[in-house]
């Protein structure tokens, strides 16, 4: 699966609601330097069409 290619566009350096992963510094309900709510989604969405294949 990859997540890379879905991601580009929506690194840390985005603002928030753009950016799918969080900074050193957080500005969402995220550990630091892992995906938010928005890229946890679209992980999902990923997993979801790999299972349907």
């Amino acid at each position: 699966m990859d997540t890379y290619t879905s991601s580009i566009g929506h690194d840390m350096c985005q603002a928030p609601g753009t950016k799918w992963l969080e900074g050193p510094i957080p500005t969402d309900l995220a550990a630091p330097v892992h995906p938010n709510e928005l890229g946890a989604q679209d992980q999902a969405r990923q997993i979801i069409a790999t299972l349907r294949r």
